[in-house]
């Protein structure tokens, strides 16, 4: 949605309009989500068939029609054949399809199967995170027309702040689900060895009692702040020192990656976020960890928390991540890649990301 609102008032844009399966998840909702359509124009929520027909046919000659995905929703699946059969403009944005173990070569299998026509007849691709590119390619799409891309989210109003207040001189900040596939048992055995620091964790899940018992091991020195409203998140991010993810599987981006970012904290993240692209490509943004591994989890917080009363860093850092992964730089990328001003798919969005001529901390961020 930020992404969308941003493209919609852009002067390169005549037109646009958001279609969505349905509203927030359930699921999401119980994580703490909030639907945007209400102080948004142009949304279309749960389409009939019908509906997103007459809004494909109804567009003008110079629309381009972007797709969240391709084996999702029958809305996405409707309005796909739609465009194909019409020879219309389109492109795919989606994160890869997971790589894990024997099945990703099902999965595979069942791209190459299922989406030959999308394959020849797509603009392009935005491939998001480390492993989008990857996959697409794989997949046996075009390298010429997949573009790397991320999660681009609103700037807060928040500050960015000094954190590292109080008896401790750490102050970790958790916010997802309390799952193992986020690795957040992984976390909380790395607590054990971190005994100078505050972890504090937002989220629900099935790990619940364990955070409860690390607790009651360390009185004073982790708190559980159950779910908060998405619209509370940036104040949190800006009031931490550190942000850690450390997914043992494929999460596609991690979209608390760029809100951390956005608000000026480093974020410790396991090679198998997609955010671990940029982090690892400029280790003052955080660090890349391996994952399923406490010692080196350890030691990135270890590494980071070196620079965490350092202003200037939080401030740099957030002007940064502002200029590369805001709602803003998102349109100012896609819309370089759609009319064709970006013609280097492997450099197009990480090009920018580490030669933009505008920012001030050029020099000190190579």
């Amino acid at each position: 949605m930020p992404l969308f609102r941003a493209l919609a008032q852009s002067r390169g844009v005549s037109g646009a309009v958001y279609i969505s399966h349905d509203g927030v998840p359930a699921a999401r909702a119980a994580q703490g989500w909030r639907s945007d359509w209400a102080r948004t124009p142009s949304v279309v929520v749960a389409p009939t068939p019908e509906q997103i027909s007459g809004v494909i046919r109804e567009a003008p000659p110079n629309t381009v029609h972007i797709f969240s995905g391709i084996h999702g929703p029958s809305t996405i699946s409707h309005g796909l054949q739609e465009v194909l059969t019409r020879g219309d403009t389109f492109g795919i944005m989606s994160e890869p399809r997971a790589m894990d173990g024997a099945g990703t070569f099902l999965r595979l299998g069942h791209s190459w199967a299922t989406e030959g026509r999308i394959r020849t007849q797509a603009s392009f691709v935005l491939a998001i995170g480390r492993e989008g590119p990857i996959w697409f390619r794989l997949a046996g799409y075009d390298p010429g027309k997949i573009f790397p891309f991320a999660y681009f989210l609103d700037r807060p109003d928040t500050p960015s702040l000094s954190a590292a207040a109080g008896e401790h001189s750490l102050h970790i900040g958790y916010v997802g689900r309390l799952e193992r596939a986020k690795g957040f048992h992984l976390l909380l055995s790395t607590m054990s060895q971190l005994p100078e620091a505050h972890l504090t964790v937002v989220g629900s899940g099935t790990l619940e009692a364990a955070l409860g018992r690390c607790a009651r091991r360390r009185p004073g020195s982790v708190t559980h702040l159950g779910i908060l409203p998405s619209e509370q998140i940036p104040a949190f991010m800006a009031s931490i020192d550190v942000l850690v993810l450390p997914s043992v599987r494929k999460d596609g981006w991690g979209a608390v990656v760029t809100e951390a970012l956005l608000s000026g904290t480093p974020a410790v993240v396991s090679r198998r976020v997609g955010a671990s692209l940029v982090i690892e490509r400029h280790p003052f943004l955080g660090r890349v960890a391996p994952e399923n591994s406490v010692r080196a989890l350890s030691d990135a917080i270890r590494s980071v928390a070196k620079g965490v009363n350092r202003a200037d860093l939080r401030s740099a850092r957030a002007h940064w991540a502002r200029a590369h992964l805001s709602a803003e730089a998102g349109a100012e990328a896609l819309l370089s890649i759609v009319q064709g001003r970006t013609t280097s798919p492997d450099s197009a969005w990480l090009a920018a990301v580490r030669e933009r001529d505008d920012d001030p901390h050029r020099s000190r961020l190579q």
